[in-house]
This record gives structure tokens, sequence and C-alpha cells, in this order.
């Protein structure tokens, strides 16, 4: 982890192919953290958690890269994966995470072929923080309802490459939904917009050419939300 950091620390550029290959490596290791967090919580925890302020600024400079959806992708998974790691230890830093995050999923220059992932974070935060995320509830339900719209289009007209990227979109806001719901349940407090519940799920639970994946996802939103 340390050499990680000091390669990132030896100013590499966010274009060179080296800095996407760091962010994975970290994010391999984030990875390992929520592994055996089970049997060394304390230990692995202290450990990540030191290098988290250290290595922010490195996600957000991906995070800027809009204009690359490989290293942007790369910056998304590290984020889920330190978010994993350091639970609520993440807390201190979501003021920043969240603008970033909706600076990109607002961007007319990242591809929306990344913009799924984006909202699947939302729901890494909210399950790492809990009732915390009550401050950014607002913002992102609005957020999750406008991209529902997107996806629930209908598809007898879409060609497959947009039905790939509903389907992936659809992905998203459930992930990002049921993280939501579970982060708040979690902390005895629900999410306030029980009537936009069946808007997320409509577009993509009737729809017999979705995803596996998306049905099941679909299928347990609502045993979450009872």
């Amino acid at each position: 982890m340390t050499i990680c950091i000091q390669l990132l620390q030896q100013q590499v550029p966010v274009e060179n192919p080296a800095y996407e290959d760091i962010l994975y490596a970290i994010g391999t290791l984030a990875g390992c953290t929520c592994s055996f967090r089970v049997s060394l919580n304390v230990v692995l925890d202290a450990y990540f958690t030191v290098y988290v302020g250290t290595l922010m600024p490195f996600v957000y400079a991906a995070l800027e890269a809009q204009d690359q959806p490989q290293l942007l992708s790369a910056a998304l998974g590290l984020l889920s994966d330190v978010i994993r790691a350091v639970g609520e230890q993440i807390a201190p830093h979501c003021d920043q995470i969240v603008r970033y995050l909706f600076a990109d999923v607002e961007s007319h220059a990242v591809s929306r072929n990344v913009k799924p992932a984006i909202l699947s974070v939302f729901g890494e935060i909210a399950l790492a923080i809990g009732a915390s995320f009550e401050t950014y509830l607002p913002v992102v339900m609005q957020l999750l309802q406008q991209a529902a719209t997107l996806g629930s289009g209908s598809r007898d007209t879409a060609g497959f490459e947009m039905l790939d990227y509903v389907d992936s979109l659809n992905e998203g806001i459930l992930e990002a939904y049921s993280g939501i719901i579970l982060g708040m349940k979690s902390a005895g407090k629900g999410t306030n917009q029980p009537t936009h519940q069946p808007g997320f799920l409509e577009p993509s639970a009737d729809d017999s050419r979705g995803t596996t994946s998306l049905h099941a996802k679909s299928i347990w939103l609502p045993c979450g939300i009872a």
C-alpha cells in the first residue's frame, strides 16, 4: 500500500496508464481488507484508514478525468472498495465525494456507460455511514428518480446497445436504492420517500428481457422496503 501511494505521489500524470493500474492495485488491497474484516476487523480497519486521507486526492483527480472512461471506472471501483473497507470512517470525505459524483453524473463529457457505476456508489456510501446519509438523501433520491425516467422508455424501438445501457442503468439505480434502504434501516430510519418506490421498480421488474441480475435485484427490493 505504501509503495502504491508513493508511486502516486511521484506525480504520475492522470493520463498515464500507470495511474489506472495503481488505482486497481489499491482497490485489490482494499478488497482484501473487506474479505478479512470478520476475523481481523480492528487491525485491518486501522491499517487501511491511515491511508485514506492521503489517497483521496488521487481518487478525486481520477474522478475529474471525465473524458477517460477507463480511468473513471477504475476510480469508481476503487472508491467503492475504499468505502467498504473503512465503513463509517469515510464520513469526513463524503461531502467532497458526493460533489465529484454529481459533477460526473451530470456531465455530458462522461460516457453514459460509466454513469450506472456512479449511481451504485451512492448506495455504498449509504451503507457505510447510515443515518449520516440523510444529509444527501433529498438530492440523491431526486437524481435516482430522474435516472429512472431515462430507463423506463419503450424497449421495442431501442437497439441492442441502448437495451444494454438501459439494463445497466436500472441495475445502478436498484443498487443505489437498495443500499440507501439498508443503510437507513440499519440506523433506524426510513427513506421518507415511499411514494417514489414503485417508479424505480416498474421499468425493470415488468420487463421480461432484462438481465437475470436486474430481475433478482427488482424482486429483492420490495422485501427490503417491507
